[in-house]
């Protein structure tokens, strides 16, 4: 009954809704199936579509076929051996290596401490990612991950640090693609080039060198496992800053390493007990700075590169710097400038009688001026000048090379007046800021190569302004050193060494008063040749023969020598004193400009780079030498002559010529150069191989005291230079080569003339086998009475054209140089 009544109901049912219990369950499942499958679909989509978005976010794999991240520039000497500096961005330190250049033992360590199953996977670590999965849901954080070397790569390709899962995704879709793509040594020496390592070192390379001072190829193994330590945190784990953490975390690695039989017990006890010695992190200095600063000056000036090129660009550079003979320059420029020093300490009493000449013997405030030590105590200096006294504290770093030997009592010193009291009582302090200083410049005389630069004593003291290249930045007045291009001038346009000029005195009207030149020595000798003028730097005769050449013909001929530039640097203006050398000029240029006169008139501008070549060995840039007609040779000669003279008999004798008997030693030709009140001293000097120009003088022009001259001065220095030079080889030239077209004669000194019996026996000099053009060659001989050769040379307009004897007096004014 309950079964036909149950029926019933189906039945009713059924009647009632139109559709059976089957039927509906088919439909419900239907439904699900679809809603499902709809959902599956619009996730698999959603999901497609993401990772094709991905995919288009990923950069470019040839960033890795075209690796050429930021890397420092390596500089080497001209045989291309020694290292001395480099070029490096300000954000990078790196230098690229190859994975045959990284040692087994560092591949080694980053494998076990970062990713030891690296040689196994694809790229992805599915172990590693199931144990990271494991450990982050256990902790319910992000903290484990599951990066393998391949995916850290990628982190640094994508420059995303955030721990996101699309940031993962992303990671593990490339590093496939890498593994694809590349070898496992491949992929390896990308990521120890990439890697960071603190600061601005990134690569093993830089590190090694960072924290080591050492090449790759002279790590020890704790080296190499304390350079795998540094990446996970390079603050937590720097071996200079935090020693303690660094080292656990390096025997960790070395335990790694253990671990995986990647060395033996002996090695892992050995290198675990080996004491953490990383370098204390010195600044990052060049072994030649101010070579390497003048090499820069040339690559990103007259080269024209750039400064990112250089700086990033990973190249290899060859220079010309000679070591030997670099270190020679600074050596004798420090000693001399200690001896230079002494010097100015001794001339202090002569300045300081030349001062009182002037004073008015009143004080007042922003006044310099030597006073004489009476006490130094505790390093507090009191002095005296008349009535005047104070005292003042010594500054812990003092602009002397011996400071005990420059602050005594008794002595005079400098002294800055700030504020005077009616009572006489001075507030004051050291008037010396910084020291004596100095450059040399070392070329060879026939290709131009810079072999030896040195632009002062202490590159890195800014107090000092050392970073100043005074051998290429300073543009010093050069005094006599100037005078041999106005002979050069004369000789070219026909004059020759035995042409007789008046020694005499001479003005000029200038505005606000005339001028008045004198000679060094304050006295005129009248009558002599070319050569003995220029062989005892007569200042008056060189300003007539600027006038006799003609200004117009001598500043064109002269402004010839300025070529180290496109664009003339030396201000060549119609102004007398001129020849006197009253233009500023750099050691750099007036060594080029000498090289013209060993060369025979041929310029040949001076060059600090040989080669340049990037990673691939392609050349950026090739340097060339470039070489220019700027002098007739045989006047060019004949200049050469005469600055033979200076050095046998003249100026330059007694610091250079007596100590450099030739042969055995080479021919040396120069000019001594003293400025005003002797703000400047130099001597500038070639032999048949080398051109080698050396000034002293403080950085802001200030007089250094009588006597201090470019003879006594600046000789020595480049005596001792050219003396350690020597030593570095043994096949100097010992002759100079003559061109032809030119007769020799020997010629006496008071006359000009042919020398004769006579001048042989009397004091007077002969110039022997002096150089003229054919045909210029003196006909007359001297017969002893010693009547000057005639004509004389007369100055253009000069109201002394007719007078010839000789004067002897002081000038109202003086402008010389010696």
């Amino acid at each position: 009954m309950w079964g036909r009544y149950a029926m019933n109901e189906k039945q009713a049912e059924i009647q009632q809704n139109g559709i059976s219990p089957r039927r509906r369950r088919r439909r419900l499942w239907m439904w699900a199936f679809l809603l499902v499958a709809g959902f599956t679909t619009m996730f698999s989509a959603i999901a497609v579509g993401v990772f094709i978005g991905i995919l288009r976010e990923l950069p470019p794999l040839e960033a890795l076929e075209d690796y050429d991240p930021p890397q420092v520039s390596h500089v080497y000497d001209r045989s291309g051996a020694i290292p001395i500096g480099a070029f490096r961005s300000q954000d990078q330190r790196r230098q690229v290596v190859t994975y045959d250049e990284i040692p087994a033992n560092l591949r080694n360590a980053f494998i076990a401490i970062e990713d030891n199953r690296f040689f196994e996977h694809f790229g992805v670590d599915i172990f590693g990612v199931a144990r990271a999965v494991i450990t982050d849901i256990r902790t319910r954080s992000l903290a484990q991950g599951a990066s393998t070397i391949t995916m850290q790569l990628t982190k640094n390709i994508l420059g995303d640090t955030e721990k996101t899962a699309h940031r993962k995704i992303k990671e593990a879709v490339l590093a496939l693609e890498i593994e694809r793509r590349y070898s496992k040594p491949q992929i390896l020496e990308f990521y120890l080039n990439h890697i960071a390592f603190g600061g601005i070192n990134y690569g093993v390379s830089a590190a090694a060198n960072a924290y080591f001072s050492k090449p790759l190829g002279q790590l020890t193994l704790a080296e190499c496992a304390t350079l795998a330590a540094i990446p996970k945190a390079p603050t937590t784990y720097n071996p200079r800053r935090n020693p303690a953490a660094a080292t656990e975390r390096r025997n960790l690695v070395l335990y790694r390493m253990y671990q995986l039989d990647m060395i033996d017990e002996e090695q892992y006890e050995a290198a675990r007990n080996e004491p953490l010695r990383a370098n204390p992190g010195q600044q990052e200095t060049s072994r030649y700075p101010y070579f390497l600063d003048a090499v820069y000056r040339e690559l990103t000036g007259h080269l024209g590169m750039n400064r990112t090129q250089l700086t990033e660009g990973g190249l290899r550079i060859t220079t010309t710097i000679d070591p030997q003979v670099q270190e020679v320059c600074e050596k004798e420029l420090r000693e001399g400038l200690v001896k230079a020093e002494a010097m100015w300490a001794r001339a202090k009493p002569g300045r300081h009688g030349e001062e009182m000449k002037d004073w008015n013997g009143t004080l007042k405030a922003g006044d310099t001026i030597l006073m004489e030590i009476t006490a130094v105590k505790n390093g507090r200096v009191s002095v005296e000048l008349d009535r005047y006294r104070g005292s003042f504290e010594l500054p812990e770093e003092l602009p002397y090379y011996n400071p005990k030997d420059m602050i005594k009592a008794g002595k005079y010193i400098d002294v800055y007046v700030e504020d005077v009291a009616e009572s006489g009582r001075i507030t004051c302090k050291l008037g010396d800021r910084r020291p004596i200083q100095g450059s040399i410049v070392v070329l060879d005389a026939h290709n131009g190569e810079v072999l030896g630069l040195v632009g002062g004593t202490n590159f890195y003291n800014k107090q000092w302004d050392g970073e100043f290249n005074r051998a290429v930045q300073a543009r010093r007045q050069v005094g006599s050193c100037f005078k041999p291009f106005f002979y050069a001038a004369a000789f070219e346009k026909g004059f020759s060494p035995a042409d007789m000029i008046v020694d005499e005195p001479v003005e000029y009207d200038n505005i606000p008063k005339p001028y008045r030149p004198v000679n060094y020595e304050h006295d005129f000798e009248g009558p002599m040749t070319l050569i003995k003028a220029l062989e005892h730097s007569r200042n008056v005769v060189a300003i007539r023969l600027f006038e006799a050449v003609g200004a117009s013909k001598a500043l064109e001929a002269v402004g010839r020598f300025d070529y180290t530039e496109p664009v003339r640097l030396w201000p060549l203006r119609k102004e007398m004193s001129l020849p006197l050398g009253t233009i500023g000029v750099s050691p750099f240029e007036i060594a080029a400009a000498y090289q013209v006169f060993a060369n025979l008139g041929i310029g040949v501008r001076p060059q600090f780079v040989r080669s340049v070549v990037d990673g691939k060995g392609i050349s950026p840039i090739r340097p060339k030498r470039e070489e220019k007609v700027i002098l007739d040779p045989v006047a060019a000669y004949q200049v050469e002559y005469s600055l033979r003279q200076v050095v046998l008999t003249g100026t330059g004798a007694t610091p250079i010529g007596s100590k450099f008997k030739s042969p055995p030693a080479p021919p040396i030709c120069g000019k001594t150069g003293t400025t005003n009140d002797s703000v400047d001293a130099w001597f500038v000097g070639f032999t048949p191989d080398l051109v080698i120009a050396v000034q002293v003088g403080f950085d802001s022009p200030h007089p250094m005291g009588p006597g201090m001259n470019g003879g006594p001065v600046a000789g020595p220095i480049w005596a001792n230079v050219l003396k350690g030079v020597l030593k570095t080889r043994s096949d100097w030239r010992t002759t100079f080569e003559a061109p032809p077209g030119i007769v020799l004669a020997n010629v006496c000194a008071a006359t000009g003339k042919r020398a004769g019996d006579a001048c042989a026996a009397s004091e007077h000099t002969v110039y022997w086998n002096v150089p003229f053009r054919a045909g210029q060659e003196p006909r007359e001989t001297c017969d002893g009475t010693f009547n000057a050769r005639t004509p004389i040379i007369q100055p253009v307009g000069s109201e002394y054209a007719g007078y010839s004897c000789p004067v002897h007096g002081t000038a109202h004014e003086i402008t010389s140089a010696q």
